[in-house]
């Protein structure tokens, strides 16, 4: 009896470890598989880049890339404050990120341009040649024979006094141009103007979109791109391993066969390694020997396009070695791979591989479904439902992968952080939590740390649940204390107090 106890015993604790580690599944060679997502890159100004959403997790990229779910990576290369115009500092192309745009080799890509270009003064004297510029930016990402899927977003409305002519400009000059550069380009296009039109509540300060804003525009790219994805994978292999219809492991010198299909008649077009390409729908690989991505596209009687990728691993091949490091609440980075927090507390982890930090993709899984790209992942307040195990996989462009294996855990006091307000008048941004205003003029408060909510309450009735706050024409009436209550997940509760007040050289005129 005795014995059958701790059999039974034995079985119970075997099966609760496999519970505790089942998001981190290891192959025999110490690897977490996963496959090659298709590549999305978005590229425009502040409104995709996330400017007043609550941090970059709630811009709409990040947001479309977990509505997407991990056969996804969206990169966001956007930049605040730049146009489609070529002919001006603020181009978009005089920015760091632009090469980096074209270098990532989009498989889809999403070009929101437009509400800079319509500022009165830049569309007078540029206007006539925003197409030209727009099919200038659609060839320079169809170099050396590259062809993404583009889409073209129409710009949303802005609100306020002070827009009404650059709004005139979208609606009349910016929306039908873009409309007819997507038809000569061969585009799709997707609409952030008519269901925001008459909606400056979803605009907090007139121009960028608020977090649940933010999430409705990523639905909407979502419903337009998704229908157009058609594509169904299968793959099988002699001797190896199917670990997903998208992706295999096999034995030195085997074969596979990926069989993609389609529910309608159209062509097809296979990229990979060392400059690979076929026309076949099914492609047969013999005496595999080195592995990679093989992207397929897929082009249907309608001119519609829809793609997937294939990554193909060989047994016993790693890609170097990864070092972990993790630094938390900026007490330095620790090279571990064990870490205790507290509640509350941010933790990031910055591995590095031994092959080549930006020579492959990054791919992060943990609990709960959990799932990132990029080396560098930052996790914000930290709670219990956080904890675990994290695995992170590095692939390089021959297929190659290594793992390395983050356990993390949870516990202490809860961790509160500093409040700090970021203030904006015509002197330009400050930190501070006192701010004098000019009667008539705009000014913004913003708060760090950018990871929770915040709900205001000040004068003249105003109340806001934003982080980021603008108030316009400022007068007496709108003098006092905002008193901004953060509150985060991990059960944090704090004030900050922030002063507005009217320049002292203006009341000594009355």
């Amino acid at each position: 009896m005795k014995y059958r106890i701790l059999i039974l015993l034995s079985l119970m604790l075997s099966l609760a470890g496999k519970a505790q580690t089942n998001e981190i599944q290891l192959d025999e060679d110490g690897i977490m598989r996963v496959g090659a997502p298709v590549t999305i890159v978005t590229i425009g100004n502040s409104i995709t880049a996330g400017y007043s959403n609550t941090s970059a997790y709630w811009a709409w990229p990040a947001q479309l890339e977990r509505m997407l779910g991990p056969e996804y990576q969206v990169k966001n290369y956007a930049v605040s404050g730049t146009t489609m115009n070529i002919h001006i500092n603020s181009s978009y192309r005089n920015t760091g990120n632009y090469p980096k745009a074209k270098a990532a080799n989009p498989d889809i890509l999403f070009i929101a341009h437009g509400t800079n270009d319509a500022v009165p003064g830049r569309w007078n004297q540029w206007g006539e040649l925003f197409c030209d510029d727009y099919k200038s930016m659609v060839a320079s990402f169809r170099d050396g024979g590259r062809n993404p899927i583009i889409y073209s977003i129409m710009s949303p409305p802005v609100f306020g006094s002070n827009r009404v002519e650059q709004n005139k400009n979208i609606e009349q000059q910016v929306l039908p141009r873009v409309k007819q550069v997507a038809t000569e380009v061969g585009a799709g296009i997707i609409d952030f103007n008519t269901p925001f039109v008459g909606r400056n509540d979803c605009f907090p300060d007139n121009v960028h979109p608020s977090d649940p804003t933010a999430k409705r525009m990523a639905e909407i790219v979502k419903s337009a791109m998704l229908p157009q994805q058609k594509l169904s994978a299968q793959a099988k292999v002699k001797k190896g391993t199917v670990i997903s219809p998208t992706m295999v492991v096999v034995e030195p010198g085997s074969s596979a066969t990926l069989t993609p299909s389609a529910p309608t008649k159209g062509s097809w077009l296979w990229s990979g390694p060392n400059g690979f390409t076929s026309t076949k729908r099914v492609l047969k690989l013999k005496n595999i020997t080195s592995g990679g991505v093989y992207n397929v596209c897929f082009q249907d009687e309608a001119g519609n396009r829809s793609v997937l990728n294939y990554l193909v691993s060989v047994r016993g091949q790693k890609a170097g070695t990864i070092t972990p490091n993790v630094l938390v609440a900026d007490n330095g980075w620790q090279e571990t791979a064990t870490v205790t927090v507290r509640p509350g507390q941010d933790i990031k982890f910055g591995p590095s591989c031994s092959a080549g930090n930006d020579e492959g993709t990054w791919s992060w899984r943990g609990p709960n479904g959990f799932f990132a790209y990029g080396r560098e992942l930052v996790i914000s307040v930290m709670t219990a439902a956080k904890a675990g195990r994290y695995g992170v996989t590095f692939t390089d462009a021959q297929g190659r992968q290594t793992t390395a294996v983050f356990d993390v855990k949870v516990e202490g006091e809860l961790y509160c952080p500093k409040l700090v307000c970021h203030g904006h008048n015509e002197d330009g941004w400050r930190q501070t939590d006192s701010i004098a205003v000019k009667p008539g003029t705009p000014v913004t408060f913003a708060p760090h740390p950018t990871n929770g909510k915040w709900e205001w309450t000040g004068p003249n009735g105003f109340h806001s649940n934003e982080r980021h706050n603008q108030i316009f024409d400022f007068n007496e009436k709108m003098e006092g204390k905002y008193i901004g209550t953060y509150t985060n997940e991990a059960g944090c509760r704090q004030q900050l107090v922030v002063t507005l007040v009217l320049a002292k050289e203006e009341k000594n005129k009355k």
